[in-house]
């Protein structure tokens, strides 16, 4: 090989190692650990850049809208200065009891007199089990059966809350199917029995009240019950239990499973400071 190509070869692996060595903004990237359902705000020992705060403005922004990127949760704001306060940026974990890991990208902005500059990067997000478990599901999965049918009810049978009732504590559960799109592929619903005239060979109670504990059949979308779209909802979780409510698939064909995410807090009664909230996903 003649001396020319091994200089130009030196030249090219000098390249290489200066764009390995090539200087970041990121002094401590160690993560951020979170109780699955709950949430945890983002500490400088979590995340720190090396950049001055008395000599350049910096500004991180979470990347939106990337496919494997905050799968079970969320990181807001969606822009936060690079020297954030301890109560400022806050990862919300959304129930999903299947994955232990999330990751978060995060776009770094670095503004000098005469340049910006810019560093992309993931923050990586521990999911940890809870130490107490209120809301606890039983063995009975949620199942609908075929395409635009209707499960059973979500009763005591298949979810129940396990806290301290003697204590001065009241128990909420929220849903929000906007908020979180979930169900994905169908919708919490009500089933209202509609008046009909008996005929002579039927009972007057044609839908009897025991089969509102089995799953019921809606071949083709079309449902001889009547429904109630249940949107947003805040009630007692004893009457959360009580209420009857289902999943209705809405949306073939699609995956195998899908998730009702439902929101638990307990609020102290007399103070009315929430002395913790869970979110959880029930899958069906």
């Amino acid at each position: 090989m003649s001396c020319l190509s091994w200089a130009v070869l030196r030249a090219l692996l000098l390249l290489l190692l200066l764009g390995w060595a090539s200087p970041t903004f990121i002094s401590v990237n160690h993560g951020v650990r979170v109780m699955k359902g709950s949430s945890a705000f983002l500490l400088g020992d979590d995340l720190k850049f090396a950049i001055p705060k008395e000599k350049d403005a910096c500004k991180v922004e979470v990347v939106m809208n990337e496919p494997i990127t905050q799968r079970v949760g969320k990181l807001t704001p969606q822009v936060f200065d690079c020297h954030f306060l301890p109560n400022e940026v806050k990862y919300v974990h959304n129930g999903c009891p299947i994955l232990d890991e999330d990751t978060v990208k995060l776009r770094l902005y670095r503004f000098t007199e005469t340049d910006t500059f810019t560093e992309t990067f993931i923050l990586r997000v521990h999911l940890l089990e809870p130490d107490c478990n209120i809301i606890r599901m039983s063995k009975n999965a949620l199942e609908v059966s075929e395409f635009y049918g209707l499960s059973r009810a979500i009763d005591k049978n298949l979810l129940s809350f396990d806290y301290d009732r003697t204590a001065s504590l009241e128990c909420t559960v929220r849903l929000d199917p906007m908020g979180t799109l979930l169900p994905a592929h169908g919708q919490v619903v009500v089933v209202e029995p509609r008046p009909e005239e008996p005929r002579g060979d039927q009972p007057h109670s044609f839908y009897p009240e025991s089969q509102l504990g089995t799953e019921l059949k809606c071949p083709g979308g079309s449902c001889p019950l009547g429904l109630r779209k249940i949107g947003s909802l805040q009630v007692s979780c004893e009457e959360f239990l009580l209420m009857g409510l289902r999943y209705q698939h809405k949306d073939p064909p699609s995956p195998n499973i899908d998730y009702i995410s439902i929101q638990l807090e307990l609020t102290d009664s007399r103070s009315k400071i929430i002395y913790k909230t869970l979110r959880w996903k029930t899958g069906s």
